[in-house]
């Protein structure tokens, strides 16, 4: 059995409305209106870094509804199905994360694992899950999948 380490995070991340908006080191964002190769490798490794892996590998991504998303990236049943329509951005990546995010346990260890999911939505750029796994979820159940990265 597959243990999934889910995590919910409400924090900004680099999409905004459906477009692609990329830290340009002063602090601002500039927008982009293509979710292109590249600029999945520079928020998959943004995100690896605060996991604790600044370079991962078999980078891959697809865009669905979160209702469509929730049950391949969690193996469960989404909470909020009132949402189920609402756009996402779904990157996986391959690595050593160490989820840092997450306070662990009282005499705990934080959270490891080989597999980061990150789930964000489209609209807000907010981070909807994210996921440590030992295997890479089905994206392929989301639609096309774009395999922008490998080891």
């Amino acid at each position: 059995m597959q243990r999934v380490l889910r995590v919910a995070i409400a924090v900004p991340l680099l999409l905004a409305g459906g477009a692609l908006a990329l830290a340009d080191g002063s602090g601002s964002h500039r927008r982009r209106e293509k979710f292109t190769a590249a600029e999945i490798v520079e928020t998959a490794r943004d995100i690896g870094r605060r996991e604790g892996d600044a370079h991962p590998a078999d980078i891959s991504a697809a865009s669905s509804t979160w209702g469509n998303a929730v049950p391949v990236v969690t193996f469960g049943r989404d909470k909020h199905a009132e949402e189920a329509a609402l756009r996402v951005h779904v990157i996986t990546m391959h690595g050593h994360f160490t989820m840092y995010t997450v306070s662990p346990p009282p005499g705990g260890h934080y959270p490891r694992n080989d597999w980061l999911t990150v789930v964000i939505e489209a609209k807000t750029g907010q981070i909807r899950e994210t996921n440590l796994g030992h295997r890479r979820p089905p994206l392929e159940r989301l639609g096309p999948v774009r395999h922008v990265a490998s080891a």
